[in-house]
């Protein structure tokens, strides 16, 4: 189920555009891919970056965001085996950038059900921390990380601290907290 990855998504881009009051957000997100049967049971790194693109300002509720981010979730899975490397090479001879298609990724760690997600307790705490590193992929300068545990979600963000101050990332984790919440 992509329920919760959705749902943090969402909140994240909402935060992204409240802080940048830009209203077309690209995120990165990793996916697996395993490029036909013959690699099912093979042991390596089948990562593929897929950017995620939604129009989130105007006057659009909650759940028409909801929705758009999940289809352009399963859009970008369904279209996760074109090599993002390609992609990038493409786009580096017109744009002469590093990255030219995202600059903030998103990654959610150990799917659970949507039961479980909708059984929450209204009083959970989420747990925020930030991580003073760049990931090694070196995709993005501002990483969001979902992971969970039985349930329990722990938020780390990675970032550029070249880029950001930690001061000025401990206030985007605690409004991160406050949207979620």
């Amino acid at each position: 189920s992509i329920l919760p990855s959705v749902v943090f998504l969402a909140a994240f881009k909402l935060l992204l555009h409240r802080y940048t009051n830009l209203d077309d957000i690209v995120v990165g997100m990793p996916v697996m891919v395993r490029p036909g049967q013959k690699f099912a049971a093979e042991v390596g790194y089948f990562i593929n970056m897929v950017p995620l693109r939604t129009r989130v300002g105007g006057a659009s509720r909650l759940g028409d965001l909801l929705r758009d981010v999940q289809g352009t979730m399963l859009d970008a899975i369904a279209h996760s085996s074109y090599p993002f490397e390609l992609m990038l090479d493409t786009l580096r001879t017109k744009q002469g950038t590093k990255n030219a298609v995202f600059q903030v990724n998103y990654a959610y760690q150990n799917f659970i059900s949507d039961s479980s997600f909708a059984a929450l307790s209204q009083g959970q705490s989420i747990s925020v921390k930030n991580v003073t590193e760049i990931g090694p992929e070196g995709y993005s300068d501002l990483g969001l990380e979902i992971f969970d545990q039985d349930a329990v979600f722990n938020v780390h963000v990675r970032y550029n601290p070249e880029l950001y101050q930690e001061r000025a990332i401990e206030r985007f984790c605690q409004h991160y907290a406050a949207l979620l919440e």
